[in-house]
């Protein structure tokens, strides 16, 4: 029948008919497994790892054999033996999970992955339609509903993966979508299953989805990261107010719901640590409360996991009021070093504790140079530049971040587009190795190209940062030579510029470490090269008092005093950005949330055509 080695078959049959699972059987019993099996063993004949997918489908048949039907099932339908064979062959999770979760056999009965739906709506629509044919006040019931349905839907899912027919954003975004339809069904069959119990009628209760489910990114078998807030219009005294009660009482029923294993398996695993305060806080919290932490009290690495936090389940008003608050928490100003050296220190806790790389393994999620590196480098640009691009927080999905990052000239092109690529494939890859049951692991020869390009872009992240300091200490050693300097009018050459190498010691071991090279003197205007950004050459220009500090990048010339003043537009179309004017005048002056660096007291503020031209205020005069 085409097994290129019988004797192995035949080995094979013999076992399974010597074992305690065949003799175990009644007579009845018996008789169908000797039915079934000649069927099963010219199906397998058929894959391309014959051995593979019999003992699969033998396992399989282990975990249901007790149950008749199914049996009698797989030897009177060809197309569900045909199809589960099919599937086992192509990934050992699939087998597992159908081993586990038997019910799933009726799904074969008809051609599967053919139509899986795609959007969470249709997939509300159908479950609530299910949940219809549940009575009233059988919990248990309606738990098992929910379970069925999505063990389905993840089989209908997995089968269009394994056969090609989704790609891996439409796999994500429709596991994730399987995720919120479900936790919305579920929030209100517990609600429903409480009844008078509680009194929830001017309550707004919600789920906030934090990682992968925020961010659409969900994969198999993935838990989710939750967090419960609820929003009351009803006015009452701290001592009277009884919501807290009913919606912790709701969360509790809804978590039992979500977790308890029944005959039909668990529903999903969840984590609810990145609640307010953790496992230390309570497992509800109001909107005002979750604010008031995470203005006050939340760890730097709880703003991280912001940034991909996305409310699932709640009203719409209760969804806009989250995201003005997420707004809020994650456009404050925060000081670039001490923000650089948290999200380090997290990234290193991170490597120490839960990374599985060794000298001949590369954990490609949680490793060095795996995909939590370019997740964290995402999260810290975002928290640096939300204050100034708010649009910057718009996006949950790592591939989007980045691309915003790269039209805002926040992140070079050519290294936004290599992330991007890096993500899409170690996403894949995880993807794939969950299907195949395999660690997140492969030989630490492999994917070295996309190791080296995500310390690349973690290097150049360390010489961006030490050449603005540079460029900091530069414009301030200057401060204390200009007393002397020409008035309105006048421009006088500076010549050379005595600077501290260690000023502008670049980190970064590709070529990258520059030492302080003579200031060039041409004609009236000075220029120091610093250190090639992520934004192309950077240079300080000065003319007598006034410095500049100048970009070039491939997409044109764009020149900045500091990081701010990206925000405006009309100064990356000009080439020199104005003079930088003395700290007191700063802070006088409406730029001061803009200007950075000084010269010295009372300069004088040259105007600019280009810049006095635009509607944003120019750059006033300052007393001499």
């Amino acid at each position: 029948i085409g097994y290129t080695e019988p004797s192995r078959l035949l080995n094979l049959c013999q076992n399974l008919r010597g074992s305690a699972f065949y003799t175990a059987f009644s007579t009845s019993g018996r008789a169908r497994m000797d039915r079934l099996m000649p069927l099963a063993i010219q199906a397998c004949a058929h894959q391309s790892d014959q051995f593979t997918a019999f003992a699969r489908l033998v396992r399989v048949i282990e975990s249901i054999g007790r149950r008749a039907a199914y049996l009698s099932l797989l030897s009177e339908n060809a197309l569900a033996l045909s199809q589960l064979v099919n599937l086992i062959s192509q990934s050992s999770w699939i087998a597992h999970w159908i081993g586990r979760h038997p019910v799933m056999l009726d799904e074969l009965l008809n051609p599967i992955g053919q139509e899986v739906s795609l959007d969470r709506a249709t997939l509300t629509t159908e479950l609530k339609r299910r949940m219809k044919t549940t009575p009233p006040n059988d919990l248990e019931r309606a738990m098992d509903l929910l379970r069925e349905f999505r063990h389905a839907q993840t089989l209908q899912i997995a089968a269009a993966d394994s056969a090609g027919l989704l790609s891996f954003e439409s796999v994500s975004a429709t596991l994730s979508a399987l995720a919120e339809a479900t936790l919305e069904e579920s929030m209100s069959v517990a609600r429903q299953s409480l009844g008078g119990k509680i009194d929830l009628d001017s309550v707004d209760l919600g789920i906030v989805a934090y990682g992968k489910l925020g961010s659409q990114e969900l994969g198999y078998n993935s838990d989710l990261d939750i967090v419960f807030l609820y929003q009351s219009d009803a006015t009452h005294s701290p001592e009277n107010d009884t919501t807290p009660y009913h919606c912790g009482r709701v969360i509790q029923r809804l978590i039992h719901i979500l977790t308890t294993r029944t005959a039909a398996g668990n529903l999903y695993q969840t984590d609810l640590q990145l609640r307010p305060s953790g496992r230390a806080g309570t497992i509800v919290s109001s909107l005002s409360a979750f604010e008031s932490y995470q203005m006050a009290h939340a760890w730097t690495w709880e703003h991280q996991a912001l940034v991909r936090a996305r409310l699932v389940v709640g009203s719409p008003a209760l969804e806009e009021a989250f995201e003005q608050v997420r707004r809020r928490i994650l456009c404050q100003p925060r000081h670039p070093t001490e923000l650089r050296d948290a999200v380090v220190s997290m990234r290193e806790r991170i490597v120490r504790t839960r990374s599985t790389s060794t000298d001949d393994i590369f954990d490609f999620k949680l490793g060095r140079g795996g995909l939590v590196d370019i997740e964290f480098i995402v999260q810290f640009l975002m928290l640096r530049w939300a204050g100034e691009y708010p649009q910057l927080i718009n996006s949950r999905r790592t591939r989007t971040v980045l691309h915003t990052l790269v039209s805002h000239h926040l992140l070079d092109p050519a290294l936004g587009a290599t992330l991007s690529d890096i993500v899409e494939r170690y996403l894949q890859m995880d993807n794939r190795f969950k299907l195949q049951e395999k660690l997140s692991q492969v030989s630490w020869s492999e994917l070295t190209d996309e190791r080296d390009a995500i310390a690349m872009g973690i290097r150049r992240q360390h010489a961006e940062r030490r050449a603005r300091a540079a460029a900091g200490a530069i414009v301030d050693r200057r401060q204390h030579d200009a007393d002397d300097a020409p008035g309105v009018g006048q421009v006088e050459p500076v010549g050379e510029m005595p600077v501290d190498p260690a000023d502008r010691q670049v980190e970064g071991d590709v070529d990258r470490a520059r030492q302080a090279q003579p200031l060039q003197r041409t004609g009236e205007r000075g220029a120091y090269p610093l250190e090639q950004g992520y934004f192309g050459k950077e240079r300080i220009e000065y003319i007598g008092a006034h410095v500049y500090l100048t970009r070039s990048s491939p997409s044109g010339t764009m020149a900045q005093t500091s990081d701010r003043l990206q925000a405006h537009a009309h100064f990356r179309r000009s080439c020199r950005v104005g003079p930088i004017v003395s700290k007191a005048h700063i802070e006088a002056s409406a730029l001061r949330p803009i200007l950075r660096y000084a010269v010295r007291p009372g300069a004088t503020v040259l105007q600019d055509e280009r810049i006095s031209a635009c509607p944003h205020p120019t750059l006033p005069r300052c007393a001499a």
